[in-house]
């Protein structure tokens, strides 16, 4: 049996900010855009 392993990094506040990122709405928006959760399913 293959396994594979996913490793998520998150920026930091501070890392965020140097980055650019001042508005926080657009910033979860445009992480939702490329990262989109898979749907959930009701059981």
């Amino acid at each position: 049996m293959n396994s594979s392993r996913l490793s998520m990094k998150f920026p930091s506040q501070k890392d965020m900010i140097a980055a650019g990122v001042t508005y926080m709405k657009r910033y979860i928006d445009a992480m939702d855009e490329t990262f989109p959760l898979p749907e959930k399913t009701t059981r």
